[in-house]
């Protein structure tokens, strides 16, 4: 399964780690990473792609799945570019408990 993650503090940094580890057929392809140090890292991995926008991660059809690791005042626009790319999801923290806050974040 090709997973792509977007977040990349250290919460993302666990999900990382176990995706690299697993023997289960993970495979971390891509990643959209906000801080220049850790995409420069990963810029050198050879089966993982640093994206610089969610646009790009968006157009990548081997995608099979993504981990959504951002703070929630950032995640309802990521949400919604994912569900209409039709990837599914894991997010890290819901977006929030009822849906006139979450507006209300956006």
């Amino acid at each position: 399964m090709n997973i792509a993650s977007i977040g990349m503090g250290m919460v993302a940094d666990a999900h990382i780690v176990a995706i690299k580890s697993s023997k289960n057929g993970f495979n971390l392809r891509g990643a959209l990473r906000c801080d220049p140090a850790k995409k420069t890292n990963l810029s050198g991995e050879n089966t993982t792609k640093a994206f610089d926008c969610i646009l790009d991660l968006y157009q990548v059809k081997s995608t099979d799945f993504v981990v959504l690791v951002t703070p929630p005042i950032a995640q309802r626009k990521t949400f919604e570019t994912l569900v209409v790319a039709g990837k599914p999801i894991l997010m890290e923290k819901p977006i929030e408990r009822n849906i006139p806050v979450a507006v209300q974040n956006d």
